[in-house]
């Protein structure tokens, strides 16, 4: 399991996900550095992991994706989460075994969404 969070990627916001880790008694890691752009909260957990990633595979910008996200109250705040079908585009155009693994699930959430929003 984990969540992905998006930013964009600029000296300011990396010295802000530094200051998170800090706050949250967590290490920042660069898991991948020659691969990707993405850093990764780790808190020596196996099972969790908390990714912040400027690129993502199928979705062309951090403003396309922002444009079709649904705002989610958490407390008293909000946070801009992914549309399911950017999700299911990004899983599909990573073509990684463990996401086509679930994109059937996905798909099939997402014709049912379709489905009720049609039925009123």
């Amino acid at each position: 399991m984990d969540l992905d969070f998006f930013y964009r990627d600029t000296v300011p916001n990396r010295k802000k996900l530094s200051m998170v880790a800090t706050l949250v008694g967590a290490k920042l890691t660069k898991p991948f550095p020659e691969l990707s752009s993405m850093y990764r909260l780790d808190y020596g957990l196996a099972d969790f992991h908390v990714d912040f990633m400027a690129v993502a595979a199928g979705i062309k910008s951090l403003a396309s994706l922002r444009s079709r996200a649904i705002p989610v109250a958490m407390g008293e705040a909000s946070l801009l989460v992914g549309s399911l079908a950017d999700v299911i585009q990004s899983k599909r155009a990573a073509g990684r075994p463990k996401d086509k693994a679930v994109l059937d699930v996905l798909e099939k959430t997402l014709n049912e969404i379709k489905a009720q929003t049609e039925q009123g």
